[in-house]
């Protein structure tokens, strides 16, 4: 849909997914991981891109797009 921020939206959920995939081997290896850290890191995506970023790129698609 051309979002003009698409390269940098992209870079945030490649990120995510490192960071997902970091602590997923940390549980699987048996790595301590507090349950406080892994809601703070939830409660971060939530707020700050999903609150913020995916809610820009929705209000984009509305914009554009002509059903």
């Amino acid at each position: 849909h051309a979002y003009p921020q698409f390269v940098g939206h992209k870079q945030l959920h490649n990120e995510l997914t490192e960071q997902v995939l970091q602590l997923k081997e940390k549980l699987e290896t048996g790595q301590m991981v507090a349950s406080v850290t892994l809601a703070n890191f939830l409660k971060d995506w939530l707020q700050t891109h999903i609150i913020q970023e995916d809610k820009k790129y929705g209000q984009f698609i509305c914009q554009t797009v002509v059903v």
